[in-house]
């Protein structure tokens, strides 16, 4: 995973971004289609194409699309079957009689008769945080439903049905948590009819970004939810949070010069391996980590808690520096203490002048440890 700084005057974007990513820094089914490296339905792709899917029991393991051919001779090209006939998932690329309800450039796809699904999924190509958007059109005038499944249907993002007459639904799944080879499908089935179920569709996937304004110090992050991500919301304090002892947290987010505070953020912030002498359970994201430095609090002026919820938890251990040697010497420890985190895309830890941040989810896929 690469995260890139963004700045805005005194602050910055965290952009949790693919190490490699598309055309135009996201990608997009009907933009990449057809092009390098996506006129193949292997493994190794990041666009997929599937059929045949059990719409009661999605299992997120499909047969896939074998052949690649014009559709119909007609304007469109895709995968399909060896017959020439539905299922079959492409691109409009010039105009003709036979689909004059799909415009030049749109995704086509089309069920299948047989009641089962077909499928495009987007495997993911590095641990991160994204959003996920796009569009489901029934062009042809027939009657379909779609799902948007993380990995599997046991974990909808988004749904329709009965889409039918030409009408359109968008989706957008603003915060998913993805490990690399993790799957997003987007599918399709005919609704019991199978009839005019062509449909025009977009599948867009782009890091997720977050503004962090650092210019004015910790108290610049004492943010509601919702203005850091519009899918976040701010967690309620109560003895169920466990990374910081509920005494010393009057309210979410918290900034304090309080000693006792600063010792157990600092401890948090550190996964345990600094400011020892503080007081609190250990926080989330593996095994503590041991470290050479033995900083203490040393250094630190104050600190900053602050957790949100959307599916999964995101909380900021913040600690603000007295001089900038300090702030040095605790962005070393930092970095190496949360770099195993930082490679499964569960945390990033950021500076700016004397302030230090900690980003950390506990979305962890249950992919990211085999990594």
């Amino acid at each position: 995973m690469k995260t890139r700084l963004i700045s805005h005057g005194v602050g910055f974007s965290l952009l949790i971004a693919a190490a490699a990513w598309g055309q135009g820094g996201q990608f997009s089914f009907t933009a990449d289609f057809l092009t390098p490296p996506n006129e193949a339905n292997t493994t190794t792709n990041v666009w997929q194409y599937f059929y045949r899917i059990d719409i009661a029991n999605r299992t997120g393991v499909y047969e896939r699309l074998t052949n690649y051919d014009a559709i119909h001779e007609s304007g469109t090209e895709g995968w399909r079957t060896e017959a020439d006939n539905p299922p079959y998932i492409g691109k409009h690329t010039s105009t003709d009689s036979l689909f004059p309800y799909i415009g030049l450039g749109e995704s086509h796809i089309h069920p299948d008769n047989d009641g089962r699904g077909i499928a495009i999924g987007f495997q993911t190509p590095s641990n991160g945080f994204y959003e996920v958007s796009g569009s489901v059109r029934a062009a042809g005038g027939g009657s379909i439903n779609w799902y948007l499944d993380k990995g599997s249907g046991s974990n909808v993002l988004a749904s329709g049905s009965h889409l039918s007459g030409g009408r359109n639904h968008n989706f957008y799944a603003p915060h998913v948590t993805l490990a690399a080879g993790e799957f997003v499908f987007l599918v399709v089935d005919d609704d019991g009819v199978h009839s005019s179920d062509s449909t025009a569709i977009e599948f867009v996937v782009r890091p997720a970004t977050v503004l962090l304004n650092l210019g004015s110090g910790l108290d610049s992050l004492v943010l509601e939810g919702h203005e850091l991500h519009a899918s976040l919301k701010t967690r309620q304090i109560d003895d169920s949070v466990r990374h910081v002892p509920r005494a010393l947290i009057p309210g979410n987010p918290h900034v304090s010069t309080n000693a006792a505070f600063v010792a157990v953020i600092a401890r948090n912030g550190s996964q345990g391996s600094l400011g020892r002498e503080s007081i609190g359970s250990d926080p989330p994201g593996g095994e503590i980590l041991q470290s050479q430095y033995s900083l203490g609090r040393e250094g630190i002026r104050s600190a900053l808690y602050a957790l949100y919820r959307e599916k999964n938890e995101l909380g900021f251990y913040g600690l603000e520096a007295v001089s900038a040697a300090d702030a040095d010497r605790w962005e070393e420890a930092l970095r190496k203490i949360w770099a195993h985190n930082v490679r499964l895309g569960i945390a990033q830890v950021h500076r700016k002048g004397l302030v230090l941040v900690v980003v950390w989810t506990d979305g962890v896929s249950p992919n990211a440890g085999r990594q």
